[in-house]
């Protein structure tokens, strides 16, 4: 509901300002004033509803491991795709996309490939995972 408030007073705003710039320059006079103040609220309602519409977020997607809330609880899993043969980096699946990652702890560990592990955090482009936390098998959110 605030968006429609804010577009009012901005469109109410653009219209004054436009008044008021005519006015001043000498460009109108009285008889004119309620065409110049449509003029400048349509405009006005134009740019308020280009610039909200290239600000305001309409979709946000969470990748693995990045949370909603510092608070929230990670569920993220993912499968083994490659790697893991007596080291600690490997490839995981997660969502139908694959990363680079790391076990949690830094140790070398040998998982085949299709072992589902627990995603813990994301350290830019590499996804850090733990295989002794994991309860589920699934890979969708």
């Amino acid at each position: 509901m605030s968006w429609w408030i804010s577009l009012a007073s901005a469109s109410c705003l653009f219209g004054l300002l436009t008044y008021l710039a005519l006015r001043l320059t000498g460009m109108v006079d009285d008889d004119r004033l309620a065409l110049y103040m449509l003029i400048g609220i349509g405009l006005g309602d134009v740019l308020v509803a280009l610039s909200l519409e290239v600000t305001a977020p309409t979709r946000v997607t969470l990748g693995p491991a990045d949370r909603r809330m510092a608070s929230s609880r990670l569920e993220a899993t993912a499968e083994v795709v490659s790697g893991f043969h007596g080291s600690a980096e490997g490839r995981v699946q997660v969502r139908g996309e694959t990363w680079q990652a790391r076990m949690a702890d830094g140790q070398a560990a040998t998982l085949p490939a299709g072992s589902i592990l627990n995603v813990i955090e994301r350290d830019g482009l590499v996804l850090v995972v733990s295989g002794s936390e994991c309860n589920s098998v699934s890979l969708d959110p």
